[in-house]
């Protein structure tokens, strides 16, 4: 078999259209070392290609072609990053080739915040794929999917691996900047980090902040509560992604009340890379939240970097990796902050082995994910060219 998977280039620099990108190459990793895969291409959608990140690992670079060029050598297309056109996945259908969509975002919010906020980016005409594939986070959304794309709705695991965080941190040592936490280096060298200056955290909240599923508000509120209450001594809270929500009303009206802010530790930056930016702010602890997202890549790099992750994700309260918080719950995240604080600065060492191993699991290229896609490969009717022959 033959498979195709979308990108785009359009905007390479875009958070979203690189995380995109992320994901199909990781899928590709994993649907090249199938046995009946013949070859992997990606498949670029964009109008006016652009050149790809040069921070993207070489092991993961496989043949890009256009929507047209491609035509020919595919037998089924995974749609992840960049809109394909319509009158092209209506033809390949045409052919008998088979057509995936795999959405990169939640779905549902992804259409709802569309319609209620009038955002440009929505769903394209739904019946254009004969399969959805979603991760377990978005499983709970099968039954939405199936009435809304009238065709069969798998769930396929999620996929990470460290390549891309490798690939930033050879660039940065390059340039003489170290990518990882104090406490990584704690574990590591035996760096000693008992003076009280060392003491004080630098946290970072990595949200998007572009959807009510990801943002930093209650990031910001539970390192707020540690604070004003003495549970944490605290240097800086870098909110990344956040510049816009200075002009916000709603956050205008919010931020004069906030001890952090009073005492001029509140930081808003605009859209960063983390791993640049933890190395270059010498980040030690990331606080996160989510609503209905609880499997986020970005999470996974906070994690293989050895930075103390503050979190509400069920999915990696089972792997018992980071601190957890449950739901929404300000009062648990500020306690979870502070004991992250303590074993941070004590250095880690079972809790690390334990994360490494959880972060290897996914790895594409693990036997149990790519024994995964070869079962949803064999699921799918052969392509017409192979019917035929």
């Amino acid at each position: 078999m033959r498979i195709g998977i979308s990108i785009s280039s359009a905007h390479p620099h875009d958070a979203a259209e690189a995380a995109a990108r992320r994901r199909a190459l990781h899928m590709a990793q994993a649907l090249s070392a199938v046995d009946t895969v013949e070859h992997v291409l990606l498949v670029d959608t964009a109008q006016v290609p652009q050149a790809m990140d040069e921070a993207d690992p070489e092991s993961l670079r496989f043949p890009v072609a256009s929507q047209r060029e491609a035509t020919e050598q595919l037998d089924m297309l995974i749609e992840i990053g960049g809109q394909p056109d319509l009158e092209w996945l209506d033809y390949l259908r045409a052919r008998g080739k088979r057509v995936v969509l795999h959405p990169p975002h939640p779905p549902y919010a992804r259409l709802m915040e569309a319609t209620i906020f009038d955002r440009p980016r929505g769903f394209a005409r739904p019946r254009r794929c004969d399969e959805v594939w979603l991760l377990p986070r978005d499983a709970a959304l099968a039954p939405t999917m199936r009435a809304l794309h009238r065709c069969p709705v798998r769930e396929v695991p999620l996929l990470w691996g460290p390549e891309f965080v490798d690939a930033q941190a050879r660039v940065l040592q390059g340039q003489g900047i170290e990518f990882g936490s104090r406490c990584a280096r704690v574990a590591r060298e035996g760096v000693d980090l008992a003076d009280t200056q060392a003491q004080h955290l630098r946290i970072a909240c990595i949200a998007s902040n572009t959807s009510v599923l990801d943002v930093a508000l209650l990031p910001i509120l539970i390192a707020e509560h540690a604070y004003r209450t003495g549970s944490a001594a605290i240097e800086h809270v870098h909110v990344l992604g956040s510049l816009h929500l200075r002009q916000h009303p709603t956050f205008a009206a919010l931020s004069p009340h906030l001890r952090l802010v009073a005492d001029d530790r509140l930081l808003l930056t605009g859209a960063q890379g983390f791993a640049r930016y933890s190395a270059e702010h010498r980040i030690d602890m990331v606080i996160a939240h989510q609503w209905c997202r609880d499997q986020d890549a970005t999470w996974l790099d906070v994690l293989y970097g050895g930075f103390a992750l503050v979190h509400n994700s069920p999915w990696l309260h089972d792997a018992g990796v980071g601190a957890y918080y449950p739901g929404f719950d300000i009062d648990a995240g500020a306690e979870r902050l502070a004991e992250a604080a303590r074993e941070c600065l004590a250095g880690f060492g079972a809790a690390r082995l334990r994360e490494l191993a959880f972060l290897g699991a996914l790895h594409p290229q693990v036997p149990s994910n790519v024994a995964a896609f070869a079962r949803l490969l064999a699921m799918a009717p052969a392509p017409l060219s192979e019917a035929l022959a």
